[in-house]
């Protein structure tokens, strides 16, 4: 993950007990998705090491930029 993409400590103890999966789901449908929901979508997959989850952002590009060497990895 490039480092500029990965959270803070901070970040990741906030997200806590989450569903990355769920997250995704809600932040790709909400009708105005900011950059801080995918910020912190990605601190819970990453915290919950839900990789599936990551390599969909950077496969699409969501919040990210596109990285298809990466989501693959």
């Amino acid at each position: 993950m490039p480092a500029e993409d990965a959270p803070t400590a901070e970040e990741g103890d906030a997200a806590g007990d989450c569903v990355a999966i769920e997250l995704y789901d809600d932040t790709k449908n909400a009708s105005s998705s900011r950059s801080g929901n995918w910020k912190k979508l990605r601190s819970c997959a990453v915290a919950s090491k839900d990789y599936a989850v990551l390599m969909m952002l950077y496969t699409n590009g969501l919040g990210v930029k596109r990285n298809l060497p990466l989501a693959v990895n």
